[in-house]
């Protein structure tokens, strides 16, 4: 009688545990959105890395031409463990922002989009920011997950 009420209580407690386990839904984990939060961002031309920002370290510059327009740039973010990406999420966009707009100015392939150039309208120096948001791009609800420091632009 004794072992018939062990073998009783263990397959009360496999069920039981059976149980709670298929009502959670699986693998609570793997319901979880992934979402990668950058520490820096590297711009490039092509395969060449023009600009790159970890924290408030600035390595490099962007130079252009008065009335002239950098080669097309492509703005990838860089996460915690040195692995480039851009954000595919239809609700992440790039905004970029020139401190002096009568100097210099952002020119996007597509609004929001992570690729463009820079225009040079007067001779002088400003900063861009690059600044990562979530929400609809340009809109006034939405706000930065992300962004540099400014970093300088010199209109030659």
């Amino acid at each position: 009688m004794h072992s018939t009420f062990n073998r009783l209580g263990a397959m009360t407690l496999t069920l039981g545990t059976a149980l709670a386990l298929g009502a959670c839904g699986g693998d609570p984990v793997a319901n979880e959105e992934e979402h990668v939060d950058p520490i820096g961002i590297v711009v490039v031309s092509g395969s060449v890395d023009v600009v790159s920002v970890t924290g408030l370290n600035i390595v490099g510059a962007f130079s252009v031409e008065e009335s002239g327009q950098t080669d097309p740039l492509g703005v990838q973010f860089v996460d915690d463990r040195g692995n480039r990406f851009v954000p595919d999420e239809p609700d992440e966009w790039l905004r970029v922002t020139v401190t002096h707009p009568d100097l210099a100015q952002w020119v996007p392939d597509t609004p929001g989009g992570w690729t463009g150039s820079i225009r040079g309208l007067q001779a002088g120096t400003t900063t861009v920011r690059f600044e990562l948001m979530h929400g609809v791009v340009n809109s006034e609800a939405s706000h930065p997950d992300f962004g540099t420091p400014g970093i300088p632009v010199v209109v030659n």
